[in-house]
């Protein structure tokens, strides 16, 4: 964010501390009979809110950069942000809390957790309190894998079942936690299947790896880098066959495929899902679990789970299930931002997509060895909105240093920190040739990417491109 906008962010959120006194001492004065009723700013408070949050929007003292890496992360939308700025000013309260002020909070947090249920569930009616309590609150995707791998394992009652099944190119809070738990002593053992050189795995090899002792198969539903689209409804659908229990990481793949759990993800057992990488604020995810699948096959709740929590032990939060209070603000944000997916947006991503790769290769006036796609040739297997394009003979450090005031992309994954000119995993999973994975731009469009900022970015790539490779 430039310093302008941080400017403004923070001029936003002062100027909402400063009247959430003023609208608590005339929301007391009306209210008294009815102490019990949602928290509302006054009409002109919350236009003025309106006016800031516009002026956010269009602050301009950043040259303008056109935004090509929704894999990396989103805008926070400012329907969103709107829905959240009451839980930053007035609506302060503890949801915990049994008095007044922990009220509005409270069910707030109940209706985000309904928005994000009717989301993946794909319910017109989420009033049942155990399809709402499927979803847990958590602070990122990386703590909502780590949890699911915690919860296989610990609920696995006999402690005779300690294998895992992955594949090779899930992201690093899968990929480390595994490491780790393989290396400290725990009895944990792994095996990771290999995808093809379109970056797919094959369902069949990854069902083969099951053993008896298998407790957990994690296999992500869309890379973040390529795209490609895992074959997830069939290994759940075997995985609960077995008795097996069955995570994805669907972080990539919010707003962009469809993701109702039993439809298409086979009636996976835990799901994560990230705010940031749809609409809502960096901070917040949401770990689905299947209700009563840690209690099936011989399983029970892990100690502790439901009481005081699980990787994160205290209060109680969450049902017993996270403790920590609850991030309110970011939790109203993250079911606002499902609440607004919209499959229409899925294809015109996809148009979007088609036709930057089409231009970039037009301008450039590119010859079908000078450039490769990686990820899946079938339209159906990868995400309508990311490409990854590889250039032979150039660097993409070089070519990103040259336009990334002008269009923002990335060489590969934005979660790897400090890896700027290392080759991507992915790649090398993948086969990919060095002399064209040093040269790979992931380009991501989002439902707010229009046509004219396609045309500029495939014009200023093409033009880099051709120089580099001259």
């Amino acid at each position: 964010m430039s310093n302008s906008s941080s400017t403004i962010f923070t001029s936003l959120i002062l100027f909402a501390a400063s009247t959430a006194v003023p609208a608590m001492i005339q929301r007391n004065k009306n209210n008294n009979n009815n102490i019990n009723k949602t928290f509302h700013v006054e009409e002109g408070i919350q236009d003025e809110h309106d006016n800031q949050l516009s002026l956010l929007s269009k602050s301009t003292d950043r040259p303008k950069c056109i935004y090509l890496d929704y894999n990396g992360t989103t805008p926070v939308y400012p329907q969103v942000l709107r829905a959240m700025m009451p839980y930053l000013t007035h609506e302060f309260g503890n949801p915990s809390s049994s008095h007044a002020y922990g009220h509005g909070p409270r069910r707030a947090v109940i209706e985000a957790r309904r928005k994000i249920a009717r989301y993946i569930l794909e319910l017109d009616d989420c009033s049942d309190e155990n399809v709402r309590e499927s979803i847990v609150f958590v602070g990122c995707g990386s703590e909502a894998d780590n949890l699911a791998i915690h919860l296989a394992l610990r609920s696995n009652a006999a402690g005779n079942k300690r294998h895992i099944v992955t594949t090779n190119v899930e992201h690093p809070a899968v990929m480390e936690c595994l490491k780790y738990l393989e290396q400290d002593g725990s009895d944990v053992s792994v095996t990771y299947v290999g995808v093809n050189q379109e970056g797919l795995v094959s369902a069949a090899e990854v069902i083969a790896a099951i053993q008896a002792d298998t407790c957990l198969v994690t296999v992500m539903l869309a890379n973040n880098e390529t795209g490609a689209l895992m074959p997830v409804k069939e290994i759940a659908q075997e995985c609960r066959q077995r008795g097996v229990l069955f995570h994805t990481d669907a972080a990539q793949a919010v707003g962009k495929v469809n993701l109702a759990v039993q439809s298409s993800l086979g009636g996976s057992d835990m799901v994560t899902i990230v705010g940031h990488k749809f609409g809502a604020p960096k901070g917040i995810a949401a770990l689905y679990i299947r209700p009563g699948c840690l209690e099936e096959h011989g399983r029970q709740l892990p100690t502790l789970f439901g009481q005081s929590g699980a990787l994160i032990l205290g209060g109680g939060q969450e049902k017993g299930r996270r403790a920590g209070t609850e991030n309110v603000p970011y939790i109203v944000g993250i079911g606002e931002a499902a609440s607004m997916i919209s499959k229409n947006d899925q294809e015109r991503m996809r148009i979007l997509r088609d036709n930057i790769l089409s231009k970039i290769i037009s301008y450039g006036n590119l010859k079908s060895n000078q450039f490769r796609i990686n990820g899946p040739k079938d339209k159906n297997k990868i995400l309508p909105n990311t490409l990854s394009i590889s250039f032979q003979g150039i660097s993409a450090s070089l070519l990103l240093d040259s336009i990334q005031q002008r269009v923002a992309i990335s060489a590969g994954s934005a979660c790897h920190a400090g890896e700027k000119d290392k080759i991507s995993s992915i790649l090398v999973s993948m086969s990919v040739p060095q002399e064209f994975s040093k040269g790979t731009l992931r380009i991501s469009v989002g439902p707010r990417t229009d046509e004219s900022e396609i045309e500029k970015a495939a014009e200023l790539i093409s033009k880099e491109v051709k120089r580099l490779q001259n």
